[in-house]
């Protein structure tokens, strides 16, 4: 009596095929798609032109400083400190805090630890800080840190 396993042959494995990228989409990194820049040169990777960066990202960077001169205690209502009370990062007096709208955002650190954006707003001229039932301690550190992001032309000699 013959094994009926032993005669049959294995099935024969069609060769895989590579998965399918998927397409790619106009405009996103990593496309070859082409884009201009001020001076018309070729920006994408495919064409081995010279291409010079003509636009730059540049940070301004503000700090404002304030001592607690006494305890504050963030209870019942909105505890404001205004902008004349704080100092820049060269010691001088503040009139205004500079802020950047949508093109920056803005750190509040307390004792050196940054707190939410839900705890606090800040205007031109104020910082208010929201009821917590916290106090903050005479002598504590209070840093406003205003970030702002401003696209320039690089001027080449």
């Amino acid at each position: 009596m013959k094994d009926d396993k032993s005669d049959k042959k294995p099935p024969k494995k069609s060769p895989k095929k590579p998965p399918k990228k998927p397409p790619k989409k106009p405009g996103v990194i990593g496309t070859n798609r082409a884009t201009k820049n001020f001076n018309n040169k070729c920006t994408c990777q495919n064409c081995n032109k010279n291409y010079e960066q003509n636009i730059i990202v540049k940070p301004m960077v503000n700090r404002y400083f304030f001592i607690c001169p006494d305890n504050i205690v963030l209870s019942g209502t909105t505890y404001t400190v205004n902008a004349d009370q704080f100092v820049d990062d060269q010691g001088e007096v503040i009139n205004i805090f500079r802020t950047y709208g949508s093109s920056g955002y803005t750190n509040l650190f307390i004792n050196g630890v940054i707190q939410g954006s839900s705890f606090y707003q800040i205007s031109s001229n104020s910082l208010q800080l929201n009821p917590t039932g916290e106090t903050i301690l005479k002598g504590t550190p209070i840093i406003i840190e205003v970030i702002g992001f401003k696209l320039v032309k690089r001027n080449y000699p």
